[in-house]
């Protein structure tokens, strides 16, 4: 049988119960369909395909009936699924810190640095962080880097944040954004970093 998409796998499970079964990729066939066979490409075609596979030899067998070794391709895509995902919600919140504070992420080596994110979530506006004021602002700052900033970065972000321009027409919107996105970066981080594949293999042995 052929592997295509996720409808092999249910039928495989079931009849492997039973039978030795012949696993081969889409590609396989294709590539030997495409030597051997002419014209339409029908399921009636496949099977033909597959048959000739078998009795000539043209391909390996490829054997997915190691339960560890499924699991494990699941985990992996998905996880990287997962990063792909989160890169993609980084370049939206960094596109909406722009637009509301320009400048922003001049201040910081990442705005995706811990101190960084603990300000955009109590104080995401430039004139959140006027009115938190200096000395609550640091103090934010001084407890999530560990006393890694000094007062004077404190004093050069509320400059700058004088210094911004509003954007009043879409702000609401860009806030939303900023509050969603943020949510979905911490929880994505926490699936990423609770599930390595090294971690899973120890585990299983």
């Amino acid at each position: 049988m052929e592997a295509t998409g996720i409808y092999w796998y249910t039928i495989y499970c079931e009849l492997s119960k039973y039978y030795e079964i012949h696993l081969f990729n889409p590609s396989q066939v294709r590539g030997f369909a495409a030597v051997n066979v002419r014209g339409a490409k029908t399921d009636k075609i496949d099977a033909k395909t597959i048959a000739g596979m078998l009795r000539f030899g043209e391909a390996p067998k490829i054997c997915y009936g190691d339960k560890m070794r499924l699991e494990l391709k699941e985990y992996c895509r998905f996880r990287f699924k997962l990063i792909s995902l989160m890169a993609n919600l980084k370049k939206r919140l960094i596109r909406n810190i722009h637009l509301i504070f320009s400048g922003y992420d001049q201040l910081f080596s990442s705005i995706f640095i811990k101190t960084s994110i603990a300000i955009l979530n109590e104080a995401p506006r430039p004139s959140d962080m006027l009115e938190m004021g200096e000395e609550k602002l640091y103090e934010l700052m001084r407890k999530t880097s560990r006393n890694h900033f000094s007062p004077e970065k404190a004093r050069e972000l509320l400059e700058m944040a004088m210094d911004s321009i509003s954007l009043d027409f879409i702000e609401e919107a860009l806030l939303f954004e900023v509050e969603s996105l943020l949510k979905l970066i911490e929880y994505i981080e926490g699936q990423i970093k609770k599930w390595k594949p090294g971690s899973w293999l120890r585990g299983k042995q």
